[in-house]
C-alpha cells in the first residue's frame, strides 16, 4: 500500500511538472511568434523597389528593399495626401527627391508588406526608404527578440545600402510596435541614424507581458503565470521579457527623438 501511495505521489509530481512545462510553452508562444499583417495596401507602382541583400551579425541572412520615389507616373492617394498636408503646412516648399534615408520597420512577421504603407507615404514627400523582414530570409529565425537581435539588421542593412549607392545619405528611423523596439534600439547603438520616431511603443515587454496577464488571470494568479512565461521564454529564447525595455533605448540617444508608448 504504501508503495503505491509513493508511485502515485510520483506519478503526481511528473503530471504537475509536464503541466508547468506544457504552460510556459503555451503562453509564452504569443509572445515569441508575433503575427503581423500578411498583406499590404501599399501600391508597388507608385515605388522604385531595390532589393538590398545583407548577412546580419547573428548569421542571418537578411532580405530587404531599398524604395525611392517614382519620379514620374500618377501619384497614389496617399502620396497625394502626404504631399497636400505638407504644401498647407508650409513645411516643405517644394517636394522633390530628397537625400535623406528614412529606415522603416513595423512587424517582425512580414515586414516588407507591414512596412510599405509608410514607405509609401514617405516616398510621396520625396524620401528614399529602407525597409526588410526582421524574421530573415525563408523565416530563418524561429523567435522574436522584439529587438535585442533583430537590431543589428539595421547596421549590416545600412553597410549594403552604402556598398550599393557609394555612400550613405543622412538616415533617420520610423518604427511602429515591435519595429519601433527595433529600430530604438538600433537608433541607441549606430550614431549613423540622427532622426528617430518611435510609434506604438511599449515602456518594456514585462510591463506589457504582466498587463495581459493580469486580464486574463486576474491579479492573484498573473503573478506565477508571468514567471512561467518568462521562463518559457528564456527556455526557448535564450532572453527574459525584463531585458526589452525600448524607453531605456530612447534615453541613450543624443538627438530629439519622438517616442509614443500608447501600450
Amino acid at each position: 500500500m504504501f508503495k503505491r501511495l509513493v508511485q502515485l505521489f510520483f506519478l503526481l509530481v511528473l503530471v504537475a511538472v509536464a503541466g508547468l512545462v506544457w504552460f510556459s510553452w503555451y503562453a509564452s508562444t504569443p509572445l515569441l511568434v508575433p503575427v503581423g499583417a500578411a498583406e499590404s495596401s501599399a501600391s508597388g507602382e507608385s515605388m522604385i523597389m531595390e532589393p538590398v541583400e545583407t548577412v546580419s551579425a547573428d548569421g542571418t541572412a537578411i532580405a530587404g528593399y531599398l524604395v525611392r520615389p517614382r519620379l514620374s507616373g500618377t501619384l497614389t492617394p496617399r502620396q497625394n495626401r502626404v504631399r497636400d498636408a505638407l504644401k498647407l503646412r508650409g513645411n516643405m516648399t517644394h517636394l522633390d527627391e530628397k537625400p535623406e534615408l528614412v529606415v522603416i520597420c513595423t512587424s517582425w512577421d512580414n515586414g516588407v508588406q507591414g512596412s510599405l504603407p509608410l514607405a509609401e507615404g514617405l516616398t510621396g514627400a520625396g524620401y528614399s526608404c529602407l525597409v526588410w523582414n526582421p524574421r530573415g530570409r525563408d523565416n530563418a529565425r524561429q523567435y522574436c527578440t522584439y529587438g535585442l537581435k533583430e537590431y543589428a539588421d539595421v547596421t549590416a542593412l545600412l553597410d549594403a545600402v552604402a556598398e550599393k549607392t557609394g555612400g550613405l545619405p543622412p538616415v533617420a528611423a520610423v518604427g511602429q510596435g515591435f519595429g519601433a523596439a527595433v529600430l530604438l534600439k538600433a537608433a541607441s547603438e549606430d550614431p549613423r541614424i540622427r532622426c528617430m520616431v518611435s510609434m506604438d511603443c511599449f515602456p518594456s515587454l514585462k510591463t506589457v507581458a504582466m498587463r495581459e496577464m493580469e486580464q486574463d488571470w486576474g491579479k492573484t494568479l498573473c503573478y506565477p503565470a508571468f514567471w512561467l512565461m518568462d521562463a518559457g521564454v528564456a527556455w526557448r529564447a535564450d532572453f527574459s521579457t525584463f531585458d526589452v525595455a525600448p524607453v531605456d533605448y530612447a534615453l541613450k540617444l543624443d538627438y530629439p527623438a519622438m517616442v509614443v508608448c500608447t501600450n
